[in-house]
């Protein structure tokens, strides 16, 4: 048999060597375990952050009736886009961000805690994939639409922690 000793030999009756064969496969399984070890399973969220588009409307608030203007604007766009037309197409025409404007109303990554508080609220609360209402800020009147959402385990269990506290204090379904 070709695995029994014989005599010290490590060949069949063909005069195969399944030494060097053993060897071989014993340095794939090796190099197969270590690749496996070094593949990332999930990347870990370091960083609770969100990906977030705007329309921004700027107005002069020494003028007159601006304001009003930029809030009629911005809730026009924001039945359009509710009627089906593309966001980051109406942000490349409407917005006033010349840096998001380019790039159709993206902001990239944008990490908890770096926003005007209002459009804060609006990017952790909204439903991801739909337009905020109108927002006001010291920047002007904007529209929000979030894509994705990284929340790390802490922020996670922190939120979790306050939604207990709610539900609990207003004598949610555990009373």
């Amino acid at each position: 048999m070709a695995w029994e000793s014989n005599g010290g030999q490590d060949q069949d009756e063909a005069g195969r060597d399944w030494s060097k064969l053993m060897w071989y496969g014993l340095a794939l399984v090796l190099a197969i375990m270590v690749i496996l070890l070094y593949i990332p399973k999930e990347r870990p969220v370091l960083q609770t952050r969100a990906r977030v588009w705007h329309i921004l409307v700027q107005y002069d608030s020494s003028q007159p009736g601006e304001r009003e203007a930029a809030l009629k604007t911005v809730s026009d766009l924001r039945e359009r886009i509710i009627a089906g037309e593309s966001f980051s197409k109406l942000a490349k025409e409407y917005s006033s961000d010349p840096g998001s404007a380019q790039r159709s109303g993206d902001l990239g990554w944008v990490t908890k805690g770096t926003l005007a508080a209002s459009v804060e609220a609006a990017v952790w609360e909204l439903p991801l994939n739909q337009v905020s209402g109108v927002i006001e800020t010291a920047f002007g009147v904007h529209l929000v639409l979030v894509s994705d959402r990284e929340i790390t385990d802490a922020d996670a269990y922190q939120r979790e922690l306050h939604d207990r506290v709610i539900e609990e204090s207003t004598g949610g379904p555990d009373r």
